[in-house]
């Protein structure tokens, strides 16, 4: 394997990690804020990522562009 695909994987990695850091929390704050009493499980952790990620790909700059 190449040194441009472990740097690639690397960062794919630390991106999600940072991802799945700020979904935790997103999570508790929202918890925290609004009284929600959400679970924080892995399965909601993931779906916060997810769609965190999700909406970043659709409102992000360069799609907005025409």
């Amino acid at each position: 394997m190449s040194d441009k695909v472990k740097g690639l994987i690397l960062v794919f990695i630390v991106v999600f990690l940072v991802a799945l850091i700020g979904s935790w929390f997103t999570i508790s704050s929202l918890n925290v804020l609004f009284n929600l009493d959400v679970p924080i499980t892995i399965e909601t952790i993931l779906a916060v990522t997810w769609l965190t990620i999700t909406l970043k790909g659709i409102f992000s700059p360069a799609s907005l562009k025409q």
